[in-house]
């Protein structure tokens, strides 16, 4: 995965070393220390913090179950988009309430995620993606950009909106997801119609070829009689 940043003024390729096993266990290492020391500062474990948003409201079991009915409701209306051939009003009623559903599981899952970025584990996630950042984040000529902390602080504090490209990359890697990738094309209802889109680009070929094809066949009657 190759990125270019502004470096003192220069845009830069970068792009990330595969981590050796030393470093996998340094990684490791560092985010259980990190935990420790949320404990010892009194910072909440997601457990802990869950159970206290319960209790004040800010965040619920009911919201959680919420989530979870959400989410069967989009698969069980993109199941049903499935078997659809066309859009008509019964595919169009069921794409309007699975565009519903998601913007309001995403609004769901954004206030969840905010709220648990306080915790010793959101925490200890985001120390360890900056460490991450600074073992492994390699320049052209190979060598590591930002070997030290301080030098990775002053870089974040100066180039805000790199900075968070490469944060954003380096989750990716770290958790195993393609950052590239369109996360969208696999909704059922972006799948959809696409695919009948791909059906009505089919047919209109179709219809051209039978077009050219019957049009030369009445020319070559022609100039036969």
């Amino acid at each position: 995965m190759t990125m270019k940043i502004t470096i003192e003024g220069t845009k830069t390729e970068a792009k990330f070393a595969e981590p050796n096993q030393s470093q996998i266990f340094e990684l490791d290492k560092f985010y259980r220390k990190i935990f420790s020391e949320c404990i010892r500062e009194g910072i909440m474990t997601e457990a802990e913090a869950k159970k206290r948003f319960n209790e004040s409201g800010a965040w619920t079991k009911d919201e959680e179950g919420y989530m979870t009915t959400l989410m069967q409701k989009i698969a069980f209306n993109g199941a049903k988009l499935d078997v659809l051939t066309e859009i008509d009003d019964e595919a169009t009623a069921i794409i309007e309430l699975i565009q519903e559903d998601r913007s309001t599981l995403f609004e769901l899952i954004g206030r969840k995620t905010e709220l648990l970025s306080n915790t010793a584990e959101g925490m200890a996630n985001e120390q360890k993606v900056f460490k991450y950042i600074s073992l492994c984040l390699c320049g052209e000529d190979g060598s590591i950009l930002f070997p030290g902390h301080g030098e990775l602080e002053k870089y974040a504090t100066e180039n805000r909106e790199d900075f968070s490209d490469i944060v954003q990359d380096a989750y990716a890697l770290i958790y195993n997801f393609d950052n590239d990738k369109d996360l969208t094309e696999d909704w059922a209802e972006v799948k959809f119609l696409a695919d009948i889109s791909k059906k009505a680009d089919k047919e209109k070929t179709a219809k051209s070829k039978k077009s050219k094809k019957t049009t030369k066949k009445n020319t070559k009657k022609k100039s036969t009689k």
